[in-house]
């Protein structure tokens, strides 16, 4: 994992939800904060980052184009849901052999390299910063590293509720209760795009079942959802009903930076992010 790592932003959700009443643009990675698209806040972090590589962005293509200065990105058009996609920007990004223009300053970026790993990435975190994907990526590796041959095939940050209130006190967010304290999910994962394929079918559940409690603890096991009920859950319980049910050998990340964890979806998510990048 020490050469560049692919990243593929996710930037097609329409604006239908909260942020309409906010902002008229068609797509949310395009609303604007600082006369910028959100969008290119990530892309900022992403090019500032010595471990990223090669950049593809999976959204609507003209609309993109129109809206952002590129430094050697690849737009690639949506080609279906959420795993086609993933999957559909992987290949693309592989097949174009990493190449990369430059990085907005001059300097030529390296090729995608990174080994079979992927870097995806949302497009509504513009307070995230290159130090944020660096300390993540090396994280990784680390777990990585420990794990020994054949490695690991997936891994998911997670930030602490004490760090994410410390940075963003009053800001309202999503926690999840485990036994050691409360934590909010990252807005990236580091995976193999292989394995997408190779579990193409527990994937599309696990998508399907996101709102059906009972439906995903027939897939996760009903001692899983009786930990999670009881705040018993610990993150190498998830790890462990991940890779037995799913077959996935993953790693959840634990990591300080509370902007890889905050985006933006809501009016007064948006408000906080321009007040801050007002300041930047």
């Amino acid at each position: 994992m020490s050469a560049p790592v692919p990243a593929l932003v996710l930037a097609g959700a329409p604006n239908r939800g909260p942020l309409a009443a906010v902002s008229d643009r068609p797509y949310e990675a395009l609303i604007e904060i600082q006369g910028r698209p959100m969008i290119a806040y990530v892309l900022d972090a992403l090019r500032a980052a010595p471990s990223v590589g090669a950049v593809g962005i999976v959204g609507p293509v003209p609309e993109l184009a129109a809206a952002l200065e590129l430094a050697g990105e690849q737009l690639i058009p949506p080609v279906g849901g959420l795993l086609d996609n993933l999957v559909h920007g992987a290949r693309v990004l592989q097949e174009a052999g990493g190449d990369r223009e430059g990085d907005g300053r001059g300097a030529p970026r390296e090729p995608a390299g990174g080994g079979d790993r992927l870097l995806v990435v949302t497009a509504d975190i513009p307070l995230v910063t290159a130090a944020a994907f660096e300390d993540f990526l090396e994280r990784c590796r680390a777990r990585d590293a420990a794990a020994g041959p054949p490695g690991l095939d997936a891994f998911y940050p997670m930030v602490s509720r004490a760090a994410s209130e410390a940075r963003f006190p009053g800001q309202r967010r999503t926690y999840v209760h485990l036994k050691n304290g409360a934590y909010t999910g990252g807005n990236c994962v580091l995976l193999s795009p292989n394995l997408l394929l190779r579990q193409r079918e527990l994937f599309d559940q696990a998508v399907a079942l996101r709102k059906d409690p009972l439906g995903m603890a027939r897939l996760l096991g009903l001692g899983f959802i009786v930990k999670f009920v009881l705040r018993r859950l610990e993150a190498a319980d998830i790890e462990r009903v991940v890779r037995e049910r799913l077959g996935i050998n993953g790693a959840i990340v634990e990591v300080p930076y509370a902007e890889i964890g905050f985006d933006v979806d809501k009016p007064e998510d948006l408000e906080l992010a321009r007040r801050l990048l007002a300041r930047a």
